[in-house]
């Protein structure tokens, strides 16, 4: 997919530790962003992993073009909603809808 970015963070042994992705489209009135899936493997959280590649989805959005980047991220995960606030991220108040197959 031309508009599917993924990234993976590798430890000393080239082992994967975390992957994240940022898709980017164009729309009638400019191109957006969107995150997905950042996860770190539970013993690697809290080194800056999950940072670090949310901040490189980012430069890759810009760099596409992107007007504006969205994620979406579950209240429970505290650290993780409290990192994307620090990066500049603001809550929304929306409506998200789901429709199940």
């Amino acid at each position: 997919n031309p508009s599917a970015n993924v990234l993976l963070a590798l430890d000393q042994n080239n082992a994967v530790v975390g992957m994240a992705s940022v898709y980017v489209w164009e729309t009638m009135p400019g191109k957006k962003a969107f995150i997905e899936d950042v996860a770190v493997l539970e013993e690697n959280r809290g080194q800056g992993i999950g940072k670090e590649l949310t901040l490189r989805l980012i430069k890759i959005a810009r760099e596409k073009g992107a007007r504006h980047i969205d994620l979406t991220s579950h209240p429970s995960r505290v650290i993780a909603n409290r990192m994307y606030q620090h990066l500049g991220f603001e809550k929304r108040d929306t409506n998200v809808y789901r429709l199940k197959f």
